[in-house]
């Protein structure tokens, strides 16, 4: 008849058995988790997405409005600025076509009194060069009014919409934190779970008189690193007990 296996804690067919088991526990864990992290991270990225894309759209809606804006305002200034432009023209044409009929009336009809008339036709040109520099110089405020007001008009809706983007961008981002906050928690306690049972089940099987914590410590370096589980791999008081008898 053959030899049955020897099954026992201490034997090294037992021994691989316990160090099977925890290296199916371990990958059980590690599935769980990576799927858990995977199930978050698409959460996480549908509504970022939806959020990215909201604000790009109200970016562009608002940057359209304020080019449609500014071209209004462009368009009526410069209308503006060319009806002023033909009044003035057609203003000095006629007022220089008057001083021309009147010097050549005055210069064919009375030689001896050009002094005279010389002296009238300065005294009208300075009146109406003052009269012209009053005009200009009341049009020319009246446009520098108007471009201020238009400026400051500008300059308030801008700044609106700013306030309203960079408190629109604060909010998503306190919402995004807290949600990264929240998921780095719910993986802290599910690995400070997971660390406590593998080492209650250490504990427990070191506990176990039959099986020597040399075989104990191979099967554990099997499984996981040496640094990152070295408190796991030292042995209990009652294990050194045992040792030393």
């Amino acid at each position: 008849m053959g030899r049955r296996p020897n099954n026992k804690p201490g034997s090294p067919q037992g021994n691989c058995k316990v160090a099977g088991t925890l290296r199916r526990a371990v990958r059980r864990v590690a599935g769980t988790l990576r799927r858990a992290v995977r199930k978050v991270a698409g959460t996480l990225r549908r509504p970022v997405r939806k959020v990215a894309g909201t604000l790009r759209r109200a970016v562009r809606r608002v940057a359209g409005t304020l080019r449609r804006a500014v071209r209004k305002v462009a368009g009526t200034l410069r209308r503006a600025v060319r009806k002023v432009a033909g009044t003035l023209r057609r203003a000095v044409r006629k007022v220089a076509g008057t001083l021309r009929r009147a010097v050549r009336k005055v210069a064919g009809t009375l030689r001896r009194a050009v002094r005279k008339v010389a002296g009238t036709l300065r005294r009208a040109v300075r009146k109406v060069a003052g009269t012209l520099r009053r005009a200009v110089r009341k049009v020319a405020g009246t446009l520098r009014r108007a471009v201020r007001k238009v400026a400051g008009t500008l300059r308030r809706a801008v700044r609106k919409v700013a306030g309203t983007l960079r408190r629109a961008v604060r909010k998503v981002a306190g919402t995004l934190r807290r949600a990264v906050r929240k998921v780095a928690g719910t993986l802290r306690r599910a690995v400070r779970k997971v660390a406590g049972t593998l080492r209650r089940a250490v504990r427990r099987t070191a506990r176990n008189p039959d099986l020597p914590p040399a075989a104990l410590g191979e099967c554990l370096l099997l499984l996981l690193p040496q640094e990152d589980f070295a408190v796991l791999l030292a042995p209990p008081p009652h294990a050194r007990a045992f040792q030393a008898t």
